[in-house]
């Protein structure tokens, strides 16, 4: 399990990968319960964000787009 909840810290973001991370910490040892923490970690600093950029560009879409009746 120690060797999967690192390969799941190295994986792309996957909201499933976090959920069965979560599910798994009750059920095992403090040392893989160490790695669940850390691949945790790696999953949400993996999270997908939308930068400070983005968000303005999407609120000017926003703004120009007519308005559908």
């Amino acid at each position: 399990m120690r060797n999967n909840a690192v390969a799941l810290g190295n994986a792309d973001y996957d909201e499933s990968i976090v959920a069965a991370l979560n599910e798994k910490k009750e059920s095992v040892s403090d040392m893989v319960n160490e790695h669940i923490d850390w691949a945790l970690t790696q999953q949400i600093k993996k999270t997908p964000r939308i930068d400070r950029k983005t968000s303005r560009l999407l609120k000017a879409v926003e703004r120009g787009m007519p308005q559908h009746s």
